[in-house]
């Protein structure tokens, strides 16, 4: 379990499910019908656009595919998403709407502490965000951040016709 190998952020962790930002979770496929599920609710509720819907990095997917294709979520619903030196326009974006307020964070001490983990590297023209230290650095929610960015960037066309306006409760 992830908790016996990093006994070191074991306790962060903690705090963090205790905030209810992050599951922990007791199997191996938890995760996977965990976040199907939340994308399902977002269907269902007539919120996910027929195309462009669900942004995903495109490495080691197949188990999420499969399973949000059991769902009848699938096709040109779900849409890989570069990573890498290619989210650089995600970083440049998400810096410009904080600054002018049409993009916020909730402030939660799990993304505070993922964004003080991450490194800025330049490379060329890119920037890369990377974690300042192998294993107890993790930095996937802004990585996932950054994903929802660039899925936005490509402008998803709404459903038809479009939702009320709903509240999802996750």
């Amino acid at each position: 379990m992830l908790l016996d190998l990093r006994k070191d952020i074991a306790e962060k962790l903690r705090d963090f499910e205790a905030d209810q930002d992050l599951t922990i979770c007791k199997s191996a496929t938890e995760d996977i019908k965990g976040a199907a599920e939340l994308v399902e609710r977002i269907h269902r509720a007539g919120l996910l656009p027929a195309k462009l819907g669900v942004g995903l990095d495109p490495y080691a997917i197949s188990a999420l595919v499969d399973e949000l294709a059991t769902r009848k979520i699938e096709g040109e619903m779900i849409t890989g998403i570069r990573q890498d030196s290619a989210l650089s326009p995600a970083s440049w974006g998400m810096e410009r709407k904080l600054k002018d307020g049409t993009l916020w964070h909730s402030g939660s001490r799990l993304m505070a502490w993922c964004v003080g983990n991450a490194r800025v590297e330049q490379r060329g023209n890119a920037v890369l965000i990377t974690k300042q230290s192998a294993g107890k650095a993790k930095i996937d929610p802004l990585v996932a951040s950054f994903n929802a960015v660039m899925l936005m960037s490509r402008n998803p066309p709404l459903p038809s016709p479009p939702p009320k306006y709903q509240m999802i409760f996750v």
